[in-house]
């Protein structure tokens, strides 16, 4: 497999004009989307329903690492 990469076309890589727009443009969009250092869906977002996906996610991660434990346990009697 190895022999059969080649190099990347010149025609696919960015001039230096273009990767510089390209550079201005995604600092301008950062910097558009952060206040305070909070992206725009957590300023927005209510503070139950963030607690109540960190739920979500928290239950059956903390069921997980139980069971883990639990296996763990089994196999060091």
């Amino acid at each position: 497999c190895n022999f059969l990469v080649k190099p990347v076309a010149e025609r696919w890589f960015m001039s230096d004009a273009q990767l510089a727009a390209e550079r201005q443009r995604a600092h301008d969009v950062a910097t558009a989307n952060t206040v305070a250092g909070a992206p725009a869906a957590m300023r927005e977002t209510p503070q139950g329903l963030v607690y109540l996906a960190w739920i979500g996610v928290g239950i059956p991660l903390l069921w997980g690492v139980w069971i883990t434990l639990q296996k763990v346990m089994v196999l060091f009697r």
